[in-house]
């Protein structure tokens, strides 16, 4: 089976530092999670890329 057809971006979150009100990202990641949310597209135009290692993004 290929993969798209199992991927479900029913609930889908986007999410970076410049949306989260100066809340830290993995939280809100964990609390969307929890949520229910079953895709999250983790972006940033301003975090440099030891934020976004440490935020757990790879590239």
């Amino acid at each position: 089976m290929r993969i798209i057809k199992k991927l479900d971006i029913s609930k889908y979150l986007v999410i970076g530092p410049e949306n989260t009100k100066g809340r830290p990202v993995a939280t809100i990641i964990k609390d969307a999670v929890n949520a229910g949310f079953t895709c999250i597209q983790i972006r940033s135009k301003v975090a440099s890329d030891s934020a976004n290692a440490s935020s757990g993004r790879s590239h």
